[in-house]
């Protein structure tokens, strides 16, 4: 059901958040739900929340756990999992669940409380009613009167409705006295800003950007899924960088406040805004049939992250070219960073992109063991750019990834249809991609590089792509590859580093006795590369230059496009359908 229909029914579930006390960081949470004659049933937690594929088991932020009747007479339970609760109702008509938990962090896909707001993903922190998820329920919260609330539900007097808890769950609330909010107006579609923390934002200038890329966006795929969305931002005081999409809005978390306006941290700002705005479409309309609908008691697996993560990556960026609000300049640096984690990820040789997507429920958000997988982010959004120009050039410009995108929109996502492999490689062939099965077998399912497929893609479009060496010698020559203070973040395989037994997570200490200080440390280090590491006990002397068996570099190398000074008139034609004119 669409988020903006109001339902007239009586619901039976009633949610009511709260806390007693904010200082404390726990929430305060009371379920007040119709037995329906129903001598016993199970309630239970979400495992995982969408938009992060992997288990959450939020439960362990639990306590006090109670129910109790209409009487306040407490009422028997029995945890049967480590997510679900047995609740022996007997011949009650109502019974209260109430519960405490833990806020851990402020993000975007948490849930928060302190003297300043009340915020709540209720994905982390809601229960449902195992076999009743299609009800319709209310949420209120016991706030202050001068707490402002931002959130897509539909507002009911002092409650906020949902036609269903995935509804529900997939709808974050601020509940804040400190709220900043605008709105703007594309195509009969209101889109409201809001924000949470210290912030003075140039609203004149966040408006005019936000309607350009979203206008661009809604005018690619047709019309937009939902009556009206929220951006709602949490600005924080430390660095951050994260956003989640959610069924007719997003939550960014950003910061440091202070730089948020400044054009470094902006440009961050509105390149996560577009991508999550793209996620309106693209996973909470568009889906993989392997979600259809989301099971909140397990993991999901799915091989299709190149399209919900992937593509969405490629185009929330592509859009803001389109639209203007990026230049050209800008655009590149954004496609040199793809580049960069594509080649420097040595990972690429032992897991293709849709063996990663099938293992983020294993390790997909954190490093995990060296150079064992990809990223669905990284790669999805590459090999997206590809079909991309692939399909302009084909089709003599008739067809882009833009109109799979709508195709797959009207004919399947607008009637409930997931998606499968099987679908997205047939839209893409009747659009005279013919190409697909090919890219498919060869890099999709294949653990490979793709510096040849990605140079003659963009020679389509008037680029030249090389590679470059790696300017920081210990990693260009020796495989080597850290941070600006030493610490070893990633070891080329077969690399001189990697023979000498120099690990990930190694602490380099000195070169050639002179310590490791300063940000260029590694540039430049001279011919005997003698290293003294700290491992985890003790330290090591490790000299990279004597007697190795293994060859001194590449590795790490850079992949850098350069314009083709004179272009044919279809890569002319083809870099005007791609970028706009």
């Amino acid at each position: 059901m669409n988020p903006n229909t109001k339902s007239d029914r009586k619901p039976d579930i009633l949610y009511k958040v709260g806390s007693r006390n904010p200082g404390s960081r726990f929430l305060d949470i009371e379920i007040k739900v119709a037995t329906k004659g129903k001598s016993s049933f199970n309630v239970a937690l979400p495992t995982w929340r969408p938009g992060r594929y992997e288990l959450g088991n939020f439960a362990k932020f639990i306590r006090g756990f109670k129910v109790k009747d209409a009487n306040q007479k407490e009422v028997a339970f029995k945890k049967v999992s480590s997510h679900v609760w047995l609740i022996a109702s007997g011949d009650v008509k109502f019974v209260t669940i109430s519960y405490q938990f833990y806020t851990t962090e402020l993000n975007a896909g948490s849930s928060w409380v302190d003297k300043n707001q009340l915020y709540i993903n209720p994905v982390n922190c809601l229960m449902y009613v195992v076999s009743r998820e299609s009800e319709h329920c209310t949420i209120s919260f016991d706030v202050p009167d001068s707490y402002n609330i931002a959130t897509g539900l539909k507002r009911e007097g002092s409650t906020f409705s949902a036609a269903n808890f995935d509804e529900l769950a997939d709808s974050p609330i601020i509940c804040s006295p400190n709220l900043q909010h605008k709105t703007y107006n594309v195509s009969g579609v209101i889109f409201n800003i809001w924000f949470q923390g210290d912030l003075k934002p140039n609203w004149e200038k966040l408006i005019k950007d936000f309607k350009a890329f979203t206008g661009k966006q809604l005018r690619a795929m047709g019309d937009f899924p939902f009556n009206e969305y929220h951006f709602l931002f949490q600005i924080l005081p430390h660095k951050g960088y994260h956003g989640v999409e959610h069924l007719n809005s997003t939550v960014i978390s950003l910061g440091p406040d202070k730089e948020v306006m400044k054009p470094k941290l902006y440009d961050e700002l509105l390149g996560v805004s577009s991508h999550e705005l793209y996620h309106a479409w693209n996973v909470k309309s568009i889906r993989p049939a392997d979600m259809v609908p989301y099971d909140f008691s397990k993991e999901n697996y799915t091989e299709m992250g190149y399209l919900t993560e992937g593509v969405t990556t490629y185009m929330g960026d592509l859009f803001l070219i389109k639209s203007k609000v990026f230049n050209l300049k800008k655009y590149i640096i954004e496609i040199h960073k793809l580049l960069d984690r594509h080649s420097f990820n040595y990972g690429k040789y032992n897991y293709s992109v849709c063996e990663s997507s099938f293992d983020t429920w294993l390790d997909g958000y954190t490093k995990g063991i060296p150079n064992r997988k990809t990223s669905i982010y990284t790669e999805g959004a590459l090999l997206a750019l590809c079909i991309d120009i692939m399909l302009i050039s084909e089709s003599g410009g008739k067809q882009n990834l833009d109109t799979v995108m709508k195709t797959l929109f009207d004919d399947y996502a607008k009637k409930g249809i997931g998606i499968t492999e099987e679908i997205f490689i047939a839209t893409i062939k009747v659009q005279g991609g013919l190409f697909i099965n090919d890219l498919f077998d060869n890099f999709y399912h294949k653990a490979v590089d793709y510096f040849d497929l990605l140079k003659s893609t963009f020679n389509k479009v008037g680029f030249v792509l090389k590679k470059e060496d790696n300017s920081n010698e210990l990693a260009g020559r020796f495989g080597c590859y850290t941070d600006k203070k030493g610490k070893v973040l990633l070891v080329a395989p077969e690399s001189p580093a990697y023979s000498k037994g120099i690990n990930v997570g190694d602490q380099i200490l000195s070169v050639n006795k002179a310590k490791v200080i300063g940000k260029e440390w590694s540039e430049n280090i001279g011919e005997n590369q003698t290293l003294e590491l700290k491992k985890v006990i003790g330290s090591e002397t490790v000299d990279l230059g004597a007697n190795s068996s293994s060859k001194q570099g590449p590795y790490f190398e850079k992949y850098r496009l350069s314009e083709i000074t004179e272009k044919n008139d279809n890569q002319i034609k083809n870099r005007i359908k791609w970028l706009g004119k």
